[in-house]
């Protein structure tokens, strides 16, 4: 009775972490491609493991190591029984300063209502040129949703939080990830002074400080 022996050399062995790492690579790769794309927005959880290795065509392990090489870059986060979401590009420590100079100086919300109207007047042109109708449909139903609720006399947080998920649409519709999440920063900015007594958000929108 002939016994065939299958022989792995070392070589062989040392092969297989290899692979794995560049595969994890090449995931990373794709993953950064979906959020450059505005594929994946900041903030947007990632789909599920068993979504992403369909989509990837991976292993669940080349996976998971693809997402942790994104951690360690600062591109996704992970929150305990949350999942993985896409983090922000800008870092957040960035607008600490601003942060509290909204707190403490009413104008400096005002300076950053000029700022993204600016980015958005180019995310308009981008949005009218790049974007789907899907995107156009989406604009139109948060703009109905804004009215809606300064018709029926809402509260400022609630107002503001639709006026900044109308300018959001807008943005995403330029599919310029950089701009999307340039815009989300400065939105979550304004959102911690909207129920301000000293200077509702609306009020803002609509004048300027002598």
């Amino acid at each position: 009775i002939s016994t065939s022996i299958q022989l792995v050399s070392p070589q062989m062995k040392m092969q297989e972490p290899k692979r794995l790492e560049v595969t994890a690579e090449l995931v990373a790769q794709r993953i950064e491609t979906f959020i450059m794309d505005g594929v994946l927005k900041p903030g947007q959880v990632l789909p599920s493991e068993r979504q992403l290795t369909q989509r990837l065509a991976v292993s669940r392990s080349a996976l998971r190591e693809g997402l942790q090489i994104l951690r360690v870059r600062g591109l996704i986060e992970t929150r305990h029984g949350k999942g993985s979401f896409v983090a922000n590009l800008i870092d957040a420590a960035v607008s600490k300063p601003l942060e509290h100079l909204l707190q403490a100086q009413g104008r400096t919300l005002y300076d950053l209502l000029e700022v993204r109207e600016l980015l958005e007047s180019e995310a308009a042109q981008l949005a009218a040129s790049r974007g789907t109708e899907a995107d156009h449909i989406m604009i139109r139903r948060r703009f109905q949703e804004l009215e809606d609720l300064q018709m029926q006399d809402a509260a400022p947080e609630q107002v503001a939080r639709a006026d900044h998920a109308f300018h959001a649409a807008i943005c995403e519709a330029s599919h310029n990830p950089v701009l999307v999440h340039m815009i989300s920063l400065f939105n979550d900015l304004m959102l911690s002074t909207a129920g301000q007594a000293t200077c509702p958000f609306m009020q803002c929108r609509h004048a300027r400080p002598g």
